[in-house]
């Protein structure tokens, strides 16, 4: 199942049709068609989009195919190793993407309160 196959999935799970998720991406109907027919590659603000708009979506199911479709969870190293690796491979592109940089920061700022909480619980031995 590549890309395409994945957005076409969560089309059907979520009842939406090409146009459907267009007007929730800020994108055309005619620009998904071409993503789920494999004529064109998802650029990062759509798949941001489909995040954003059904947390219940796993992202890294969405953007590598491993995992499942639902659940948020990063649940080990090979989830973290195989988003690490479609990061990388789309790095160029991701990197002038504002959307990308803002998931990112926020990421980044989500684990730093979470390392600070774990950080607080050991020392108060919580």
């Amino acid at each position: 199942m590549d890309i395409g196959d994945r957005i076409r999935a969560v089309m059907k799970a979520k009842g939406l049709k090409q146009e459907g998720l267009g007007e929730l991406a800020n994108y055309s109907g005619v620009a998904i068609g071409k993503i789920i027919n494999k004529k064109n590659e998802p650029k990062f603000g759509l798949l941001s989009s489909i995040i954003k708009h059904f947390p219940d979506i796993n992202g890294n199911w969405l953007l590598t195919g491993e995992g499942q479709m639902y659940g948020t969870e990063i649940s080990d190293l090979a989830d973290v190793k195989s988003i690490s690796i479609a990061v990388v491979k789309r790095q160029k592109e991701l990197l002038n993407d504002p959307l990308f940089v803002e998931f990112v920061e926020k990421m980044a700022y989500k684990r730093m309160l979470e390392i600070e909480k774990e950080s607080k619980s050991k020392a108060t031995g919580v």
